[in-house]
């Protein structure tokens, strides 16, 4: 896991506790049409959960070749295919 996933996935962290506790108290003062107002910041803040996930869960390999190429594409420790 690199830095930058690292990085990522604790700001991820922060945005959603930030975007919860502004929501719950939207919809405490508020009503519910003001906290869809958050909405967007909702699906920013999965949106980046999503890349540190992958960050963190996701190797990428591509060969290239003379007459051939190959993505390898692996979830989790080892590498499955060519």
């Amino acid at each position: 896991m690199s830095g930058s996933t690292l990085g990522t996935g604790a700001f991820a962290i922060a945005w959603n506790a930030f975007v919860l506790t502004w929501t719950v108290g939207a919809l405490a003062g508020g009503g519910v049409l003001f906290a869809l107002f958050s909405l967007p910041f909702w699906v920013a803040g999965v949106g980046l959960a999503k890349s540190a996930l992958a960050g963190a869960l996701l190797k990428e390999k591509v060969d290239i070749g003379i007459n051939k190429y190959v993505v390898v594409v692996c979830v989790g420790g080892g590498w499955v295919g060519g």
